[in-house]
């Protein structure tokens, strides 16, 4: 438990740093799905985002996808001739959001770590 709280406490630091990358939990929620999906080379469509009703209700995911679009959190774009299904793409913001947390879960590894070794020394 220890280990997650300090790098909540970190990310917290850093993103006081840079407030722009402040996110919402159910925005945050939906840009996971989003981000997993690329980064499996299986992008997502606008509609399968619509369908994440697990996370909120469907007038809901529409609000908060379009406050995303407009913040400019993800883009969406067409795929060869098909012009009926748009996909998701993350966008520099997103990724930049995915490096903080990257960033906090290291340093929080490295802490833990070092204390580590300290109390193996001793």
């Amino acid at each position: 438990m220890i280990y997650y709280l300090r790098y909540i406490n970190i990310l917290k630091d850093l993103r006081n740093d840079n407030s722009s990358l402040d996110l919402l939990p159910v925005s945050a929620l939906i840009l996971n799905e989003i981000a997993v999906r690329e980064m499996q080379e299986n992008p997502m469509t606008v509609s399968d985002v619509m369908g994440l009703t697990k996370l909120a209700s469907s007038a809901t995911l529409h609000r908060k996808f379009s406050q995303m679009l407009n913040d400019e959190w993800v883009t969406t774009s067409f795929q060869n001739n098909n012009r009926r299904t748009k996909y998701i793409q993350l966008t520099m913001k997103s990724k930049s959001y995915y490096e903080l947390k990257g960033k906090a879960m290291k340093k929080a590894l490295r802490l833990a770590s070092s204390r580590n070794k300290v109390k193996n020394f001793r």
